[in-house]
């Protein structure tokens, strides 16, 4: 179908839990013959069980597991990602989960897929990871935030997000492939809304 509408896929959400927390890989072979079947390059970690998480300990665990599934991929000619949400930035011990795998994991194997709209929530800069991480995020999610409710998403260039500036340093942070998104919708036709999302977003990538 993808083919015959001139489409590509380059990435997809599979969830790892399985192999973050046991170790076990009957779906992550799964996810390969997917992946090859669709045409994508990168297998992107969507979440992750906060169970996991709890200690530094664990945070340093998961990140070798990663590294583990990196490797993997990289047998099976892909790449392995991870998204984040806004949980991955809260205190544990001295540091957070998302500076951890960020410290821990191999920049050549593992690419971050920065969701925009989270980071921000999370009262976090984007432009300050890109700065601190250069090259680390293949992916960006280009989802901006109601003005009016934060927990809200609106179209792209229409919300309190500064897309000029943080889509300005793209490059820097080496972001490939822009994901145009949005999770619910107000007084206008989705498909209206995601055109003059996607042509905001055209307008201010300058790679």
């Amino acid at each position: 179908m993808l083919k015959q509408n001139g489409l590509t896929t380059p990435s997809a959400h599979y969830d790892m839990n399985q192999f973050l927390g046991s170790g076990k890989t009957e779906n992550f072979d799964a996810y390969i013959e997917a992946a090859h079947a669709t045409g994508q390059s990168h297998i992107i970690i969507p979440s992750i069980n906060g169970e996991y998480i709890k200690t530094v300990d664990e945070c340093k665990a998961v990140a070798d597991k990663m590294n583990q599934a990196a490797e993997i991929c990289k047998k099976n000619g892909l790449k392995l990602g991870y998204h984040n949400h806004n949980f991955e930035w809260r205190r544990i011990g001295d540091t957070t989960f998302y500076d951890t795998i960020l410290d821990n994991t191999d920049p050549k194997l593992v690419a971050m897929e920065m969701d925009i709209y989270w980071v921000v929530r999370s009262g976090n800069d984007p432009l300050e990871l890109f700065a601190k991480h250069p090259g680390r995020f293949e992916f960006v999610h280009v989802k901006d935030m109601d003005k009016a409710k934060s927990n809200l998403n609106t179209e792209i260039g229409s919300g309190s997000i500064d897309f000029v500036k943080i889509l300005a340093k793209a490059k820097q942070g080496g972001v490939k492939h822009f994901i145009v998104e949005q999770e619910n919708y107000t007084n206008i036709d989705p498909y209206v809304s995601i055109a003059q999302s996607a042509k905001y977003v055209s307008t201010q990538i300058s790679i």
